[in-house]
């Protein structure tokens, strides 16, 4: 699992009002390093202080190998805690298909389908509550879901999704959890507004409102900045 492709998923406080030059030149940084295939941000469209980036590694193993270089990670971690006020620690996760072009939104590429993305955590319980079959039912359900929701081809859906579970457990409330991943592509914010106000809706979320053992679901939406590696 490690040596596979993974997704960092980082979030950001920023102060007020923060330049975001640093972190441009952060990404920049980034993007040249050894097993960094993209690099993805976006304010967050519910709450301009919040920035949430993405960061395909060819590996986890890729990625520790930055970390462990001070000389280019600690000039680069000192320019993003220049402008922000606190950070939730990052995880990686699996997403398939990959790579997860939903997540390359128009913003940064001009050949992008995708203009804005649903970007959802499914927080189930960690521990032994959530088995391998159990992770394997829950995906199974995600499946069905984007199968009916294609079905439904609402207006202003991209076609473009992901899914994919992070690595290890992440704490939440005090409690260990795994988080499910799932991205969905859309033409605006008011196109998926339309649709969670719509019959199909209504009929398909049912689906994933019957999930057990999940402590949280966080979603917001975010139109990605995307930087490629060129090597």
């Amino acid at each position: 699992m490690s040596d596979m492709p993974v997704t960092e998923v980082a979030y950001f406080t920023l102060q007020p009002n923060a330049d975001l030059a640093p972190i441009a030149e952060a990404e920049k940084t980034l993007i040249q390093q050894p097993g960094c295939i993209s690099v993805r941000s976006s304010r967050l469209h519910e709450d301009a202080n919040k920035l949430l980036v993405l960061v395909d590694w060819a590996s986890v193993s890729s990625h520790h190998a930055f970390e462990a270089n001070e000389a280019v990670h600690a000039p680069s971690l000192a320019s993003l805690q220049s402008v922000m006020a606190r950070h939730m620690t990052p995880y990686h996760a699996t997403l398939l298909p990959y790579p997860p072009t939903v997540l390359d939104n128009a913003d940064g590429k001009g050949a992008a389908v995708t203009n804005v993305t649903e970007f959802a955590e499914f927080y189930f319980r960690g521990g032994d509550v959530l088995t391998p079959e159990k992770m394997m039912s829950e995906t199974k359900t995600i499946l069905e879901f984007l199968k009916l929701l294609r079905a439904a081809n609402p207006e202003g859906f991209s076609g473009e999704t992901a899914t994919g579970w992070a690595m290890g457990e992440v704490e939440y409330n005090e409690k260990k959890c795994r988080i499910l991943v799932l991205a969905i592509g859309w033409d605006s914010l008011a196109a998926h507004l339309r649709f969670r106000d719509s019959e199909d809706f209504a009929r398909i979320v049912p689906l994933l409102r019957a999930f057990e053992d999940l402590e949280t679901v966080k979603m917001c939406h975010v139109s990605n900045h995307t930087l490629a590696a060129t090597g």
